[in-house]
């Protein structure tokens, strides 16, 4: 977004930024950048039908690519990408698609700075944008909870997840909140970190990037805003439409106690109705995707405002959740139980970047496993978007990529006298109860049969003890779904044996992994 430009009019290029108003609305122009030099001048195409927005409005663009947008006291003017165009990018590949409106900034009462002044309105406001032809298939990175404490965590996330993330070569990607673990000084070290991934980022707030000095909703983004924006907004990547809401109602800190207040799942009526006026403009055939951080589930959710969410896309044929929050792999449908509006569409929560808070073991270079308190490996996933359906993938940073389930128990050994009911645990890390689990043993022609379970995964159980962060802080086992369990047969002789577990599961998904284990005589 510039509001530094020039206007191409009647063959004169006019200088307009130097008349600026306190009037409570701008003029957005929407311009095809052709020359690429950010500045609207000639040749440069307005672009008609573009949506604008503030935090309460959404306007649509006229033929000279000009919408007029009502703007109110501390507010953000941005723009939704149309599909099929791609915005310039700021240092932290945030694209440049906003312009915050603070005249007198935020209040200097919080612990960390939120915006400075920005001063009076300008009368116009810029946005440049380019066609960019992503093909039939667009491919994002989906990052759940880098979750960074301070300076040496960071370090370990650019050196083990940053990476990776770059070896996919995505389109975007796309990040589901807490940047920060409350530290929000986090969020510039953060931005060094992401700067080499030469892609668009969009980011969701978490409970964690709450700036929580402050006494209501009203403040609790300032500082996330500074460095990322707007705290709700949407985007269109071809025929799909990601709208990410800020799913943190924060009760604000606790004069009483002198501590922070309390948090849950929800939305307040100003984003709820933005909400409603953004999907009014969505076509019906458009796969849309609601990214929040705290999941919208009942569990974790507000119950009316959860039922208004689902509510306002129930006539949709195409619905997915995505969130982050849960440091670990969750899969649920949206049936009469959930909120009450029961709809064909599946939520997800997609674990964590920083896995188990950042925890050990730790390697020799001193970085941390950081695997989730439900046994998955730290990491992220890839999407591909085709049309109006996906397809993602699970990437274990640190990892091979087939690494996908783990044959958590039987550990090394196993008395023989246990056999027929000691356990064979496989936990698929994306598994939900559309897989179909299977084990062989040794050269066995038949397949043993697994069932899901819900429990703790042997594996954490075993080795929690070394889950210790750099606070002394050891993170509680979580109980997961994606759990499948049978029992060693009781005619496997002493000896060493072979496991051979495999996992099918939706989008034609197969994974398979062995392991050697002794039946031994006490």
């Amino acid at each position: 977004m510039r509001t530094l430009g020039f206007v191409f009019a009647c063959a004169l290029l006019l200088p307009v930024h130097e008349a600026v108003s306190q009037a409570d609305e701008t003029v957005a122009v929407v311009y095809e950048d052709v020359n690429r030099n950010e500045t609207f001048d000639a040749g440069d195409q307005p672009l008609e039908d573009v949506l604008v927005s503030s935090l309460s409005e959404i306007r649509s663009t006229n033929a000279e690519g000009a919408a007029t947008v009502p703007v109110e006291g501390r507010d953000i003017v941005f723009v939704i990408k149309p599909a099929g165009y791609a915005l310039p990018l700021q240092d932290n590949r945030v694209p440049d698609f906003y312009y915050l409106h603070y005249p007198n900034g935020t209040p200097a009462d919080l612990k960390y700075p939120g915006v400075a002044p920005t001063g009076p309105l300008p009368d116009t406001l810029f946005f440049p944008m380019h066609p960019a032809n992503h093909g039939k298939a667009i491919t994002a990175n989906v990052v759940g909870d880098p979750q960074i404490p301070r300076k040496k965590e960071n370090q370990i996330f650019r050196l083990k997840t940053v990476p990776e993330l770059m070896e996919t070569n995505a389109d975007f990607g796309l990040f589901l909140g807490d940047i920060a673990d409350d530290n929000l000084d986090i969020f510039g070290p953060f931005e060094k970190s992401i700067r080499p991934l030469d892609m668009p980022l969009y980011m969701t707030y978490g409970n964690h990037d709450v700036n929580f000095r402050a006494p209501d909703n009203s403040l609790r983004a300032e500082t996330y805003r500074r460095h990322f924006g707007p705290d709700y907004y949407s985007f269109n990547y071809g025929q799909s439409h990601f709208v990410v809401l800020n799913a943190v109602d924060y009760d604000g800190w606790d004069d009483e106690a002198d501590e922070r207040g309390s948090y849950f799942g929800g939305i307040d009526e100003t984003q709820m109705e933005w909400f409603r006026q953004d999907i009014q403009h969505v076509d019906p055939g458009v796969h849309i995707y609601i990214v929040t951080h705290i999941p919208l589930h009942d569990r974790f959710f507000a119950t009316e405002d959860g039922k208004q969410i689902l509510e306002v896309v129930d006539d949709r044929d195409r619905v997915t959740h995505l969130s982050g929050h849960l440091h670990g792999f969750m899969s649920w449908t949206y049936d009469g139980d959930m909120f009450g509006t029961p709809m064909d569409a599946r939520g997800y929560s997609l674990g964590a970047t920083a896995g188990s808070w950042w925890a050990g073991p730790f390697e020799e270079d001193s970085v941390s496993a950081a695997t989730n308190t439900d046994g998955t490996p730290n990491g992220f996933f890839e999407f591909t978007f085709a049309d109006t359906t996906h397809r993602w993938r699970f990437v274990p940073v640190g990892e091979p990529r087939d690494h996908q389930l783990r044959i958590s128990a039987p550990h090394h050994t196993v008395p023989r006298d246990s056999l027929g009911h000691s356990p064979v645990v496989v936990n698929v890390f994306t598994g939900d109860e559309r897989c179909e689990v299977v084990a062989r043993f040794d050269d066995r022609a038949e397949a043993d049969t697994l069932t899901q379970f819900t429990g703790y995964d042997p594996f954490v159980l075993r080795t929690n003890h070394r889950r210790v962060n750099r606070d002394d802080w050891r993170p509680d086992p979580a109980k997961t779904g994606h759990l499948w369990k049978t029992a060693l047969p009781r005619d496997l002789s002493p000896g060493t044996h072979v496991i051979r577990a495999t996992a099918t599961c939706p989008e034609d998904k197969k994974y398979g992994e062995r392991k050697v284990f002794e039946v031994i005589d006490e």
